[in-house]
């Protein structure tokens, strides 16, 4: 927030990337800013940042809430796939809104069929404020035991792919009709899931999965060690708040269907040491499981298993 920094007149607003830090990361995959970058001018009464909640189920429950500055009515208008009305209404904002849909067209990675929620707050003249679009689906998730994997009620098997952030020759620099080409390219193979590592990646990413049809595997952090902040910030101080807004940012996102809180992190390695990262494991996912219990919670393993072997 800039409000108290601005000036009458002429103000300029200067956004620059300080990577001067060594060890931030296990491997160079560029520097600099390489994602969009806006500008919100908000009244005093406005939507907050990722305010909007969608939790949508293959059953057609409805679950809305949007978090706004101050207290207000928020409208509430949910469109269908084709772009029709399927219902509009009010609700006091703060408050979760149940409602439901009779007989949805399901999200699935061979039907990608989206439903868009726009939100608006306006004052005791009716002038609108602020609003808020975005898209969701609906469709179940479900991990059984006897079955493995089950999507909207029927077992599915997953061929899936890991992806890094960088586009090979065309570098980190966001580059959505690459970012397209290449799902293109997956769709071809017969590819319909992804997992996307090992850290948040730009929004433009988890838009296209939806859109295109993949499922994503959503991971937050590479490492829990000092190469998080470069050795100059404790990982402890960053890690919750971090994870907080890589949640709350994506959780509206039909493609993700499970959560990663880490890459074959260090403490896995370390035996006898820090109980093996089984304690920070748990803190992550209890933070994850309050933020989004929609979804299950993993991380990757190296070694496989407390006895295995390091290469």
């Amino acid at each position: 927030d800039i409000t108290d920094a601005l000036v009458p007149g002429n103000n300029v607003i200067t956004v620059c990337v300080d990577n001067s830090i060594e060890q931030t990361s296990r491997w160079y995959t560029g520097t600099g800013i390489n994602r969009n970058v806006w500008l919100h001018r908000l009244s005093p009464l406005h939507i907050l940042r990722h305010g909007l909640r969608i939790d949508a189920g293959g059953d057609g429950s409805l679950k809305l809430t949007t978090e706004t500055s101050l207290p207000c009515s928020v409208l509430y208008t949910v469109f269908a796939p084709s772009g029709e009305i399927v219902f509009s209404i009010k609700a006091d904002s703060g408050m979760e809104m149940k409602t439901g849909i009779y007989q949805p067209e399901l999200w699935s990675p061979d039907s990608p069929q989206l439903y868009r929620c726009r939100v608006s707050i306006s004052d005791n003249e009716g002038a609108v404020l602020d609003k808020l679009e975005e898209r969701f689906g609906f469709r179940s998730v479900e991990f059984s035991p006897g079955q493995g994997f089950i999507f909207n009620g029927e077992k599915l098997l997953l061929r899936g792919v890991n992806l890094h952030e960088d586009l090979c020759a065309l570098g980190t620099a966001l580059h959505k009709d690459g970012i397209r080409r290449r799902y293109q390219n997956l769709k071809a193979w017969g590819v319909n899931a992804i997992r996307l590592a090992h850290h948040p990646f730009a929004p433009e990413w988890y838009e296209l999965a939806d859109e295109m049809g993949f499922l994503v595997f959503a991971e937050a952090f590479d490492n829990w060690n000092g190469q998080y902040c470069g050795y100059q910030v404790d990982f402890e101080l960053t890690w919750r708040r971090d994870l907080t807004e890589f949640i709350i940012s994506r959780r509206n996102h039909p493609c993700i269907f499970i959560w990663s809180v880490g890459n074959e992190i260090c403490d896995q390695q370390l035996r006898g040491q820090h109980d093996f990262g089984v304690h920070q494991y748990r803190a992550m996912r209890d933070e994850v499981r309050r933020l989004d219990p929609s979804r299950q919670v993993t991380c990757a393993l190296f070694p496989a298993r407390k006895d295995g072997v390091i290469y």
